[in-house]
């Protein structure tokens, strides 16, 4: 549960939605996850879902492995990454938007 309290401390550093923190909370519980079983979990759309995963995995809060499903075909089971990794990506936003504000103050 640390996920959850650590991303929801730092939802607006990495502007995280409500779905965005529905879809941590289910995979600290769940593991790892298709998106159609993660959209039935958190009650939105598989598309809504699949739009939310694509961002959280260019953020690197999430990660996939690819698997044979029984009827052969090709999907991506999603997880979160490691909470260290999580943390460096909160700490290096922040020092983002730290030094952003420094420069317009020395202007």
């Amino acid at each position: 549960m640390k996920h959850v309290y650590i991303l929801k401390r730092a939802s607006s550093i990495l502007e995280l939605s409500e779905t965005d923190i529905e879809i941590i909370k289910t995979l600290v519980e769940k593991e790892k996850l298709l998106a159609s079983e993660l959209a039935a979990y958190v009650r939105r759309s598989e598309r809504h879902v699949r739009g939310r995963i694509s961002r959280l995995l260019k953020e690197g809060i999430l990660s996939r492995e690819i698997e044979v499903l029984d009827n052969r075909r090709l999907a991506y089971r999603y997880y979160l990454r490691p909470l260290d990794e999580i943390l460096h990506l909160v700490r290096n936003r922040l020092m983002h938007e730290i030094n952003e504000i420094e420069k317009i103050a020395a202007e």
